[in-house]
């Protein structure tokens, strides 16, 4: 744990990177990446739904779409009205 802080805090590598933890970013209500995601569960043009480590992520909104994804991230478009969380 102490060789992770310190990775962390002198050479400014986040944490999650080492630990595989998941990343959401928003960037406005139209964009969305989600970073060390396990699987997709569902994708219709209303609802998306993604499985992390810890937690499902739901999306809702309109015309929404996968706009590129890797086995590491993915990155959904469209017109999000709503994030939700939901632990597993």
């Amino acid at each position: 744990m102490l060789k992770l802080k310190w990775l962390n805090e002198y050479i400014g590598i986040p944490e999650d990177v080492f630990t595989a933890n998941s990343r959401v970013t928003v960037l406005s209500y139209r964009f969305i990446s989600i970073e060390n995601f396990k699987k997709i569960i569902c994708v219709s043009e209303d609802n998306i739904r993604i499985k992390c480590k810890k937690y499902i992520v739901n999306i809702t909104g309109r015309k929404l779409m996968l706009q590129n994804f890797t086995d590491y991230e993915i990155r959904i478009t469209g017109f999000i009205s709503s994030i939700s969380y939901e632990m597993i």
